[in-house]
């Protein structure tokens, strides 16, 4: 399970990728461990995907679309909304989806423990290596040799990140940040037209 009970974890930004591959546990569909190594191009003729170390076929990423593209025209979709509110009401379809409940979506999680979790839309390498990603301007040339690509997925790497802390201090009370998101925002608003208008 996505370590997110521990009481360290707040919030959560996820790379929408990782959110969307993850997923696909989630719903039914089989992924496979290859290698982040192997020849791109004979992988797009065999029609399979590969997400740094993951390896599925393509109408499983087409099925998913499918599955978001079918909740999304709901009612409750049908305005605008932050990422982690999107997250935590899509959550729903994907937990009544999961064949198990271990391991835990990340979606799943979130919602479960009162996790607001955003994707973020720019910035990120989107999966690419430090070197491929020197010719999108993502990294400076001169920084490259002091780089570090680790190839992990995330349900993997926050249980090593957010378990050093508590194993070295007492547990605290969870904050539950999503249960309280309407009177945050409201207070949010309040505080920026009172300092707009002070100004």
């Amino acid at each position: 399970m996505l370590s997110l009970h521990e009481e360290d974890v707040e919030s959560k930004c996820e790379q929408g990728a990782n959110i969307c591959h993850d997923t696909h546990f989630a719903i039914g569909h089989t992924l496979h461990r290859g290698s982040p190594f192997i020849d791109d191009r004979t992988l797009r003729k065999k029609a399979i995907i590969r997400f740094n170390d993951m390896l599925f076929d393509y109408e499983i990423l087409l099925n998913t679309d499918k599955f978001s593209r079918a909740i999304i025209k709901g009612t409750g979709f049908q305005k605008e909304m932050s990422t982690a509110e999107f997250h935590h009401k899509i959550r729903t379809y994907v937990y009544e989806r999961e064949r198990t409940s271990l391991p835990m979506s990340i979606l799943s999680a979130t919602g479960r423990y009162g996790v607001p979790a955003y994707s973020s839309a720019t910035g990120g390498l989107s999966g690419a290596a430090s070197s491929e990603a020197v010719n999108r301007r993502k990294i400076d040339s001169d920084k490259l040799p002091d780089t570090v690509v680790a190839y992990l997925d995330s349900t993997i790497g926050m249980p090593i990140l957010t378990s050093n802390s508590p194993a070295k201090r007492k547990p605290r009370k969870l904050k539950r940040l999503h249960d309280r998101h309407g009177p945050m925002m409201v207070k949010l608003r309040q505080e920026a037209e009172k300092h707009h208008f002070s100004h």
